[in-house]
């Protein structure tokens, strides 16, 4: 199966030099907190996919491991790390142990951060598991495919037996 890719983006996908990069946005299911972001670049990004604009913070950064997608109904999974800045980030070591971002949603993009209006290619989507932090410096998170969803109860099962 295909993905549309913004006409700007291939073209810089096809040059061979390119300031491409990936961006991860968070969103918590738990009320009251907002949507995050992380770049995997040295700056800052401030970009908007369609949803409002956010800034995708360099300071916290992403380590990814192998990213698995397999076209049939297994899940799909990454494990990303990331840094736990002291100050000037959405996030704190604190909303992370309380379970704040817990089995939030996320989608994984790619962007060109020197012409953001070339737009984006989704490259992942789905939620996270359960985020745990390292020696209070670093936190892991896993990502799981929307496929996860299918393979967990969703109602208590009952039997005759």
């Amino acid at each position: 199966m295909g993905r549309a890719i913004p006409i700007q983006l291939q073209e810089a996908l096809d040059s061979g030099a390119s300031t491409l990069t990936h961006i991860l946005k968070i969103t918590p299911v738990r009320p009251g907190f907002s949507a995050y972001g992380v770049s995997g670049t040295n700056r800052d990004i401030v970009y908007d996919d369609g949803n409002g604009p956010i800034t995708y913070s360099a300071a916290i950064g992403m380590v990814p491991s192998n990213l698995q997608s397999v076209p049939n109904l297994s899940v799909d999974n990454a494990d990303f790390q990331h840094l736990i800045p002291e100050f000037d980030v959405p996030i704190t070591e604190e909303d992370i142990r309380a379970g704040v971002y817990d089995y939030a949603e996320f989608t994984l993009m790619l962007v060109d951060y020197e012409n953001l209006a070339a737009g984006h290619v989704v490259v992942h989507h789905g939620n996270l598991g359960q985020l745990r932090v390292k020696d209070g410096l670093s936190y892991w998170n896993e990502l799981f495919g929307l496929s996860k969803q299918l393979k967990q109860s969703v109602c208590a099962r009952y039997s005759r037996t």
